[in-house]
């Protein structure tokens, strides 16, 4: 049945005319069926990665330049070198590994990624680009320290902690992000988390570290939180409270800021931010709207 469903988007491909990816399409397959991953390489935004058999190295395999993340050019445009970057379900690296070659040594990285496999292909690239800068953690973060059961959805960049199962799934080790006691040294600090609903308990295991915290970037919605126990409104509240400034990014390069109360149709980009007139310095091209 995987057969014919490639040669079915083989066939896609070629009626679209795009010969290239006919070609793409092909050589990952072999290269991932006959475990030679490692001995390739593409590059994507000055960093390279390995097309391990994942959802995002096949991305990035398959389309380069091309794959588009709106939150990695949000984060890559608010850092500078000497600041630092949280990311909270790293995957196989593509916000740690392409800061930390956009901007050198001098960014501070933290990453962290639950799933055993994909932790596995974080560390190999972090490798292949001789980073140094960058401290992994194979653990997902949560409200309190045990462990819990990562469901793998439809692809493995959708990877989730259900806390009413402790039947099937991975299990992995939580830990709250204050008990890590991270060195952030005073850093401008950016954080990304994307952890397909577990956003809120994140958030409260680490009030106290992410009170030093400069600039959010989350995802939030309803499909995803609610199966976890808490809405989307919920989430902004909290952070709110936590006296955070609220942002959806309807548009590339533009930000609209919310309030607590608004209703996000599906799973989008939350970024909350302390203080306006970091954002601005940071983003001077972006088209930032402020209500009231």
């Amino acid at each position: 049945m995987k057969g014919v469903r490639f040669i079915q988007t083989l066939w896609g491909y070629y009626k679209a005319g795009q010969k290239e990816k006919i070609l793409r399409a092909i050589t990952y397959k072999l290269i991932t069926r006959t475990g030679l991953s490692e001995k390739f390489s593409v590059s994507y935004r000055g960093a390279r990665f390995h097309p391990f058999r994942s959802s995002l190295s096949r991305g990035i395999w398959m389309m380069r330049e091309k794959f588009h993340r709106k939150d990695l050019d949000l984060i890559l445009d608010f850092l500078r070198s000497g600041d630092c970057l949280i990311d909270v379900g790293a995957n196989v690296g593509t916000h740690s590994i392409c800061a930390s070659v956009k901007f050198g040594g001098g960014l501070c990285v933290f990453s962290f990624e639950p799933h055993p496999r994909i932790y596995g292909y974080l560390v190999k690239n972090i490798a292949l680009n001789k980073l140094s800068n960058i401290q992994s953690f194979n653990l997902a973060l949560g409200d309190c320290e045990g462990e819990a059961r990562l469901q793998e959805d439809r692809t493995d960049d959708t990877s989730w902690i259900d806390p009413k199962n402790q039947e099937t799934g991975y299990l992995v080790p939580v830990k709250p992000l204050d008990a890590l006691q991270l060195a952030l040294d005073g850093r401008v600090t950016a954080v990304k988390i994307d952890v397909e609903g577990y956003e809120l308990y994140v958030l409260q295991g680490g009030a106290e570290t992410l009170s030093e915290a400069h600039f959010l970037c989350l995802e939030m919605g309803d499909r995803h939180s609610v199966r976890v126990g808490y809405s989307a409104q919920e989430l902004m509240r909290s952070l709110e409270q936590a006296g955070w400034r609220l942002f959806r990014t309807p548009e590339a390069q533009s930000l609209v800021e919310i309030r607590s109360d608004y209703n996000p149709p599906d799973v989008e980009n939350l970024v909350a931010v302390r203080d306006l007139s970091l954002l601005r310095e940071r983003l001077p091209t972006y088209q930032i709207i402020v209500s009231g």
